[in-house]
Order: structure tokens, then C-alpha cells, then sequence
């Protein structure tokens, strides 16, 4: 900007600061009004300027509210500028990280601020958004911190891939995968092992932002089947100095909800206690369906005397305390042409479990250096990450939950820590080797893992002319995680020889982009910005296992010491995706805006004659009240904004791929026999699948309609959206008859309809001058899903999706109905509701029209989400509030199952104290029908309607109170800011619809609707120190 002198005759000179702060602020705008005659500060927040008397100053920067001042007779000014905290807002990250004003945008964005994601923080950062963002789902698995993460934008739209968004930090796709983790199978449950995005470090985080429908998403083509979530990191500023700060949190965990166990009943079974010699055989010793604890004197399991009384916190007992400590230092500084930023952050986790434990280590450094006509941009994360005796799941020996919902409430919490070794072999309440004592579980039966994670970027960036820029770009994301599982040797346990394991996986995403950009604004009425570039994508994952299926010694955990050698495995998936990308964008007075997209992707993940697949869009948006001429403080903005797009979800490498596999066991003419299949169908050893060769991407087609108003010069928002998205192509294993050789041939078929509204609320309700301010967010989520077709001429109607590892559950997408349908057993039921016997005095199960018994028992999909955020401020003092709620949606409790099933439960000891379970006989006349005898039809039948609940919930998700100490404290100690807050996070349900189970409880992202002997989630208190020097 020029600093010319034109007739002025004296010069003035001045210092610009932010308001409240003593620094200047560099790079500031100071314009002689009615000019174009100016200057900008300088590092120091400095200038000078040649002016005449009466001229009025005009000083702007992005982000601060525009002063104007008139010179009389002064030589020098001190200017606050304060930061225009609506400006800030109306600015969101989107594609590509592209800068875009809400304004000009014709889809729905939703943008979190890092620092309100670092309030309560979670070890996994995504959690963080519960609440806050309308249209996302997110549900969290039972493995406490380390654990992996659900997220759903705009409901579940394909029936086999993962509906989860794609994560993009700073321009880098990073790899989100939770290879091989969790699962409900029978006898192993897995561990949750976690996923990319809880890598992040959340104190790094400058904004996230949540591209919701396809529109929004369209620039990455296949990869957005899911949405898009974009975050990004701080950087450094210009700034005189160096900036300093640290961010220290310290919280306690304890479990939030716990199964309702009876306290009445104890070990035994038809009401008796045990003899000393049965007091450990499994039918006596795996439940409570003996005795009333009434202080009698027996043999218990250790062989010793004891009272016969019921032990209310025997489970509570064996859980620790929890904490997590993290600690994070950045150091920042900048200046007109460079920046740069070093942090580091340590956060270590010690669980609910005693020697668990989870340990992750951030460490980032991020440089930018600009010149006249270069920009360039470099970042490199590394991340470790240290796991030890990760709580194990669902149906794993190794699960503590597991043998509590069997164990009889009459054990001593004591008695197992004290008594799990007999003789140096493993010891329990129960001789059954399938059931282990949770002391033994956790001092010989380890697992420990370890993953080193690098996340690159690379970039530079040319002006060719003031309008028109190239850019190359090179990101990275490479990650090794080495994994060890161990199954103890010994007597009395399920895998007497003893097993080791490790699994090796080595990723790397690499992505190379070339991006030309031009803009052009015409005379103030007409811009244009035109954005074209190609992207290559290569995907490699290599996975190695290593076995000891015997080992020599116990409790030596090492392949040396392996009895008859270990197997090896070696799996290498490779994928590469070359596209092409281009967006148009015009703005007409700056109220008429429209956008337009196109990608082109090819991936080798297709049939080579139809690998390529177009993916368009597009957008407008029309701010009306440019038109109006109506009193701002009143209705201040109204836009309104409609989308159309296409977005893509290709298959998993080598999915249309057939290859020969050798299996082992059979041997033909003295060959190893073998079978020809698709590899990524089914893990079956002897299955065999074919693959339609014209296989196609499933694609997602979108329209949006929407529109943003504010009212009362901003104090009140509102933005609604209504979108309607179809995902068509479904990639599908259809069965064949055996007569074609093949079990079965994926296909596309089938499509899903998501449409839906969303609402969002935001008002200064209480804005005072004395410092007082009340500000409420409100988001409220309706999402209708039906599964419109399938392959309906061929029969099939539904697709199974997963189901519990008995199969007492099994959730099926089926034609008409909403995503996850859970099918299952259903008791038959008199006129009066109650259970119906047969002739012979058996529980009877319900039947449809065509005699099957495998019945609709309620769906997984939610009828509608709802956040509220309330935040309080007075002077230096902080109050913020989040609470949010899931109504509808129902869950299969396996937990509450085998509770009933065991005698645990509460119920069944009201239901012995009144003489049994109410029932119908083959009469019509009502009767009780013996407890035990009654759950014990119920188990082996596998019957699981009464079992399946609502699992709606309102949770008091976050809460904190903050205090900023005033300067005049902590300058004395060369504290520029610092603040103190007391935080909490998952304090409280306000309801709950499932029976002593957190509703969010799941045993893997890929296992909704089922809830299987899950840990207790946690409540956390603690608190946030945070100091900038």
C-alpha cells in the first residue's frame, strides 16, 4: 500500500493494539478516508503517516471491528481495535481447506472452535463433539480411553461399507482404520485398539468443521460417501516476541451406570446352596439360583467356612479409580513472512481396570514461509502411542464383565484377588476354563501394543498475477502398529498350551495434489473464482502376524519361547485413486452466489473398463435482506440456499478380484485342495464368492435446501436445512444356487433414502454491560431412513449385518424399514400380554405367517438428536453447560441377557420373593411359573424381545467453571494470560432407557444396536490450567 504524502502537512504517528492487550498488532490497515492513500503497522504494531488537519483515519484488519478517527491537533494515537467476534463466525474452512464466508455458501457447514473442543476434553478428540453439531451421531465403544469412535453424518447409507466420514487435518487425509479391532465373535471379543482420528491432539485444534451433505463434500468425490470433517491445526502469528503457552488437564474417572444386580439371592441353584464338593462345578457355581443370604454358615469356593451373605459391591470392588493427565507446551511466533509453531502434548491414561493403561505422545511442528510471489508450508506430526492390557471385549475370557454377569452375588471381591492362583495354576469361583477369575485375567494374561504414526505436508504455492496462483502439494500419513495378545498356559484355562501373538501393521496414504486457482473481481458487482487441480492417491497396508500356538514356560511371553515353532502371515492390500477436480464460483453483488463442482476419479479399486466415475455439484445461495430495507436491529441477515450433488463410496481394494486360496486341512491327490472366491467377501475358510465384473461405486445423490436468518443485530441465529439423499448402487453379496460352483456374487443393488431436517439456534439471550452475557446454542436433528429397495425379484428382502455372537440378536437392513432392523427370537403372549405355555408347561415362541421364528424386535435408528449449550459469563468467570439426547432407537442387551438368565438380575429376585414368573398356561388361566426354570427356557431358546430396550438417553455431557485471573496478578510473574477451570464430562443421565447400561455402549464401530457385557462407561472430574507467556 502506497505511503504517499499529497499536499499533508505534518505527520502523525501511532501505535495499534488489540484491546486488552499490550502488544501491537502488525499488519494493520490505516487508510486516509475517501483514499487510497495509507500505510500498515508495522511488526511492532507501529506507523506513520503524512496527513492534513480534519482528515479521518480509517484502521481495519480481518477478524477486528473497523475504526474511524478524525486528526485535529494530535501527533500521536493509540488505537485499540476490538476483534469482531461476528466477523470471526461468519468464516468457515471448507473443501480443500478454502476460506469461504457462510455467506456465499449454498450448502450446510458447521464449524467448532478448537477451544470449545478442549473444554472437557476426551482422549479421543471426536467425542468432543456430542452435543454440538446438528446431524452427527456419535457413539463411542465400551474401551474406555485408547478406544475407537462411531460417527454417522446424516444417518447410515451404505449396508457394507462403514458410513464414517473422511478426516482431513490440514489438507492430509489421514487414515482412520481400526484394522482387526473389536468384535462381538464368539469366545473373543477383541480389544479396541482405536483409530486415526483419536491421534489428534485437541489443544493443536483450531477449528473443526463438519461438511455435512454431499454438496458440501463433492470436491473428494468417492471418498465422501460419508461426509467430510476438516480440521484445522493453529499456526503461528504475526506477533512481536515469542508465544508461549501450556494447557495442563487432570481429571478422575469412575464408573457412570452399573446393571441392576439383586443382592437377595446367592451361588447355588433350585434354591439351595451348594455341597461342598459341587460348590465350584460350573451348573452350581456360574450363578445365583441357590439360597437366601440369610448369614448361613458353608463351604464356600476357596474350601474355607464362611457366612452365606450377599457382597452389594463386589463388581464396584474390583474397579480402580481412573485418571488421565495431559500436558501440552506450545511455543509460537511470527512475522510478516514467516510463522511457525512447536508443540508437544503427553497424555497418560490409567483405566478403570487395574494395569491398564494408555499413553500417547503429539509432537508437531508446523512452518510458513511467504515472499512476494512464494507461500511455502510445511508440517511434520509424529505421534506414539503406548497401549497396556487395553480392557478386552465382549465375550473374551479376558473381560472382567464378562465373568461378573455370571459370577454368583455371594462372592468376595477379596476372595478372588487373594485366591486366583492355586498351586501356580488358575483359580476361580467356577471350574469352567471358559470363565477366568479377573485378577488372573490381568496379571497373566497380558497385551501391550505400541504404534508410531507420521503425519507430512508439503506445499508450495506460486502467484503468477495478483488473480492467479498454482499450487503442489505432497501429504503423507504413515503408521506402524505392532500388537501382542497373549492366552495364559496352565491348567483350568480355555487355551491350556498357552499362545502368543503379534500382528504388524504398516499404512501409508500418500496424496499429491496440483491445484491452479484465479479470481477476479469486476467493478464491485461481479467476482468470479475458479479453482482446477488433479489429485493422486496411493493406499498401502501391509499386515503380518506372527503365532506360538504352545509355549515351553508360563508366563514368558516371548516367540523364543514357543513350543514347535510359530506360522507366519503376510497380507499386502494396495490401492491408487488418480482424479481430476474443478469448482466455479460466482458472486453477484455479493447476495447472489453459485457454486459449481466437478471430480473425475478413477480407482484401481474398480474394473479397469469402468474405473472412472464423474462426481458434480451445484450450489446457490441468495442473501435477500440485501434487498430489504428493514431496521438491522430487527432482522439484521436472511439468506436462503439450495444444493444438488453427487458423492461416490468405491469399493475395498481387490473386492472384485478373485484369487485361489489353499486349504490346508484338505488335500486331493496329494495336493493341498483349494477354492476360488473374492477375498474381501467372508473370512470363512472354505467359502467361495464371485464379483459382478461391471461392479460400480455406490454413489450418494443429494438436494438441500436451507436458510440462515439473524435477528436483533445478531443476538439470535437461526439456520434450517431440509436435505433429501438417495444412495443408490449398493454393493450387496447376493446368494447363488450351488448348481452355479459359488456360494454367492456381490452386486450393486439396492438403494437408501436419508432425508431430513436440521436445526440450529443460537441467541445472546442476556447481554449486559456490566459484564453479564448468557449465550444458548440449541441443535435438534430429525433424520427419517428407509431402505427403499434390494433385490426384491430375486427374493431377497434384507441383508444381515452383524448380529451377537449367540445370535440371540442379529441387526438386517430389510426393505421399508430404517437401518438396523433387530430380528430375534419373541416370546408368544396370551390375551393379557403375558408369557404363553404350551401342553407341556414350555415357554412358546411366536411365529409369523410363514413359520418363522426370527421376528422384528425394534430398530437402531433414532428418531431425533438434540444439543443444548449454555454458556454463562460474568466479568472473568466462566459457566458452560452441554447437554444432549438420542430419543428412540432401541439396543439388544446381552449384558442384561445373561444377567436374568444367571439369576443376577434384580428382577428375578422379585420375581422368586412372589413365588415366580407370571405366565398363561395352555388353559388361558394365569400361573407362576418357577424363576430359574422360567430364564433358564428363556436362555436356552436364545429369546431375546425382553431384552431389547429403548435405548434413548438425556446426558448431562459436559460441564465446567472457569475463572480468568486478572493481569494485574500474572504479570507480576511474566504470565501474559492464565486461567483456571473445573471440568466435568459424562456427569449424569437425566434419563436413561436401558436397564443399568449406558446406551452408548457398543462392542465396535461396526457392531450398532448390540450392547454385550460392556465395561461401565465413566464419569470424569478434574480440571484445566492454561497459561500463554
Amino acid at each position: 500500500m502506497a505511503n504517499v504524502a499529497l499536499a499533508q502537512d505534518r505527520v502523525i504517528e501511532g501505535v495499534v493494539t488489540e484491546s486488552g492487550q499490550s502488544d501491537g498488532l502488525p499488519g494493520v490497515n490505516v487508510l486516509i478516508k475517501g483514499t487510497s492513500v495509507g500505510t500498515t503497522t508495522d511488526f511492532n504494531g507501529k506507523f506513520s503517516l503524512s496527513v492534513s488537519e480534519n482528515t479521518t483515519l480509517v484502521f481495519s484488519y480481518i477478524g477486528y471491528v473497523t475504526q474511524e478517527v478524525v486528526i485535529a491537533n494530535q501527533s500521536n494515537l493509540s488505537i485499540s481495535l476490538d476483534v469482531d467476534a461476528e466477523q470471526l463466525e461468519e468464516v468457515v474452512v471448507t473443501a480443500f481447506g478454502m476460506e469461504r464466508e457462510t455467506k456465499a455458501l449454498g450448502y450446510s457447514v458447521q464449524e467448532v472452535k478448537g477451544d470449545d473442543l478442549a473444554i472437557a476434553k476426551e482422549p479421543n478428540v471426536i467425542n468432543n463433539l456430542s452435543g454440538k453439531v446438528a446431524g452427527v451421531q456419535i457413539t463411542k465403544t465400551a474401551a474406555g480411553a485408547g478406544g475407537s469412535s462411531r460417527v454417522v453424518i446424516r444417518g447410515n447409507s451404505s449396508l457394507t461399507g462403514s458410513n464414517q466420514p473422511l478426516y482431513i487435518v490440514d489438507g492430509v487425509p489421514i487414515d482412520n482404520s481400526s484394522f482387526y479391532s473389536a468384535q462381538g465373535s464368539y469366545w473373543d471379543g477383541g480389544i479396541d485398539y482405536g483409530d486415526g482420528i483419536g491421534d489428534v491432539n485437541a489443544d493443536d485444534i483450531e477449528t473443526l468443521s463438519v461438511l455435512k451433505g454431499p454438496a458440501a463434500a463433492a470436491l473428494y468425490g468417492s471418498r465422501a460417501g460419508g461426509g467430510v470433517i476438516v480440521i484445522t491445526t493453529k499456526t503461528g502469528k504475526k506477533q512481536k516476541g515469542i508465544n508461549v503457552e501450556y494447557n495442563g488437564n487432570f481429571t478422575f474417572e469412575k464408573p457412570l451406570v452399573m446393571p441392576s444386580f439383586q443382592n437377595e439371592y446367592g451361588v447355588g441353584r433350585d434354591g439351595a446352596i451348594p455341597p461342598e464338593d459341587l460348590i465350584r462345578e460350573p451348573s452350581y457355581a456360574g450363578s445365583s439360583w441357590g439360597a437366601k443370604m440369610n448369614g448361613q454358615s458353608y463351604v464356600d469356593w476357596t474350601g474355607n467356612q464362611s457366612t452365606y451373605t450377599a457382597q452389594p459391591d463386589n463388581v464396584n470392588d474390583f474397579f480402580q479409580t481412573g485418571s488421565t493427565m495431559t500436558n501440552s507446551l506450545a511455543v509460537s511466533g511470527g512475522s510478516e513472512n514467516a510463522d511457525f509453531r512447536l508443540s508437544y502434548a503427553n497424555l497418560q491414561n490409567k483405566g478403570i481396570i487395574p494395569t491398564s493403561s494408555y499413553e500417547r505422545n503429539n509432537l508437531g511442528l508446523r512452518g510458513r514461509l511467504r515472499s512476494n510471489k512464494f507461500t511455502f508450508d510445511t508440517k511434520v506430526n509424529y505421534v506414539n502411542v503406548k497401549g497396556n492390557n487395553r480392557p478386552q471385549m465382549a465375550e473374551s475370557m479376558e473381560n472382567p464383565m464378562f465373568t461378573f454377569i455370571g459370577m454368583p452375588r455371594s462372592i468376595r471381591n477379596s476372595d478372588l484377588k487373594n485366591n486366583y492362583l492355586r498351586d501356580g495354576e488358575h483359580y476361580n469361583f467356577t471350574s469352567s476354563p471358559y470363565v477366568f477369575n479377573p485378577y488372573f485375567s490381568i496379571n497373566h494374561s497380558p497385551n501391550w501394543d505400541e504404534k508410531n504414526r507420521v503425519i507430512a505436508l508439503g506445499s508450495v504455492k506460486y502467484d503468477i498475477t495478483d488473480n492467479l496462483s498454482v499450487q503442489l502439494r505432497h501429504t503423507a500419513d504413515i503408521w506402524q502398529h505392532d500388537r501382542y495378545k497373549t492366552a495364559p498356559k496352565g491348567e483350568n484355562v480355555y487355551h491350556a498350551p498357552g499362545r502368543l501373538s503379534k500382528d504388524v501393521f504398516n499404512v501409508q496414504e500418500q496424496n499429491t495434489d496440483f491445484l491452479v486457482n484465479w479470481k477476479k473481481d469486476f467493478d464491485n458487482e461481479l467476482s468470479i473464482n475458479v479453482l482446477a487441480g488433479g489429485n493422486l492417491l496411493k493406499q498401502k497396508v501391509v499386515h503380518n502376524q506372527t503365532i506360538a500356538n504352545a509355549l515351553l514356560e508360563k508366563d514368558w511371553y516371548s516367540f523364543n519361547n514357543a513350543d514347535g515353532g510359530t506360522s507366519t502371515t503376510e497380507n499386502l492390500t494396495e490401492k491408487e485413486v488418480q482424479s481430476i477436480y474443478a469448482q466455479l464460483s460466482v458472486a453477484y453483488k455479493n447476495m447472489l452466489f453459485v457454486d459449481a463442482t466437478v471430480r473425475n476419479d478413477w480407482s484401481s479399486a474398480l474394473p479397469t473398463h469402468k474405473s472412472g466415475y464423474i462426481y458434480p455439484s451445484i450450489t446457490g445461495a441468495f442473501a435477500f435482506s440485501e434487498l430489504m430495507n428493514v431496521d438491522e436491529s430487527i432482522f439484521t441477515f436472511g439468506k436462503i440456499r439450495a444444493s444438488y450433488a453427487q458423492v461416490g463410496s468405491d469399493p475395498n481394494p481387490y473386492s472384485q478380484t478373485l484369487n485361489y486360496s489353499v486349504i490346508t486341512q484338505d488335500v486331493i491327490n496329494g495336493q493341498p485342495a483349494g477354492s476360488i472366491g473374492n477375498i474381501n467377501n467372508r473370512g470363512d475358510d472354505n467359502f467361495v464368492g464371485l464379483v459382478d465384473p461391471n461392479i460400480e461405486p455406490e454413489k450418494t445423490t443429494s438436494i438441500e435446501l436451507g436458510t440462515n436468518l439473524k435477528f436483533l443485530n445478531n443476538r439470535i441465529g437461526l439456520d434450517v436445512t431440509y436435505y433429501n439423499a438417495v444412495t443408490s448402487n449398493q454393493v450387496i453379496p447376493v446368494s447363488l444356487p450351488y448348481s452355479a460352483g459359488a456360494h454367492s456374487v456381490v452386486i450393486n443393488q439396492g438403494s437408501m433414502r436419508n432425508k431430513g431436517v436440521e436445526i440450529l439456534l443460537t441467541a445472546d439471550v442476556v447481554k449486559k454491560a456490566s459484564g453479564f452475557n448468557w449465550n444458548l446454542g440449541m441443535n435438534f436433528t430429525k433424520n427419517t431412513n428407509v431402505l427403499e429397495e434390494l433385490y426384491e425379484e430375486e427374493g431377497l428382502t434384507q441383508i444381515l449385518l452383524n448380529r451377537s455372537a449367540r445370535g440371540e440378536a442379529n441387526i438386517f437392513a430389510e426393505v421399508g424399514k430404517p437401518y438396523g432392523e433387530i430380528k430375534g427370537a419373541k416370546l408368544a403372549r396370551g390375551a393379557n400380554g403375558l408369557p404363553q405355555l404350551d401342553e407341556d408347561g414350555n415357554v412358546m415362541l411366536e411365529t409369523d405367517e410363514n413359520g418363522n421364528g426370527m421376528l422384528s424386535l425394534g430398530n437402531i435408528t433414532p428418531d431425533y438428536m438434540l444439543g443444548l449449550t449454555n454458556t454463562f459469563t460474568y466479568k472473568n468467570v466462566m459457566l458452560n453447560i452441554v447437554v444432549d439426547a438420542k430419543v428412540g432407537g432401541d439396543m439388544f442387551s446381552y449384558t442384561n441377557f445373561a444377567l436374568h438368565q444367571n439369576g443376577n438380575h434384580q428382577l428375578t429376585a422379585e420375581q422368586r420373593n412372589a413365588g415366580g414368573v407370571k405366565v398363561m398356561d395352555a388353559n388361558g388361566q394365569e400361573q407362576l411359573m418357577d424363576t430359574q426354570e422360567y430364564y433358564r427356557q428363556i436362555g436356552t431358546a436364545n429369546v431375546a424381545d425382553d431384552f431389547v430396550k429403548d435405548a434413548s438417553y438425556v446426558k448431562l455431557r459436559e460441564v465446567s467453571l472457569g475463572y480468568n485471573l486478572p493481569t494485574r496478578w500474572t504479570e507480576k510473574v511474566f504470565v501474559k494470560q492464565a486461567s483456571i477451570s473445573f471440568v466435568g464430562r459424562n456427569l449424569m443421565f437425566f434419563y436413561n432407557g436401558m436397564d443399568g447400561i449406558d446406551p452408548e455402549s457398543i462392542v465396535s464401530r461396526g457392531m450398532l444396536g448390540i450392547e454385550y457385557a460392556a465395561l461401565p462407561s465413566t464419569a470424569s472430574y478434574g480440571f484445566n490450567l492454561n497459561l500463554k507467556f
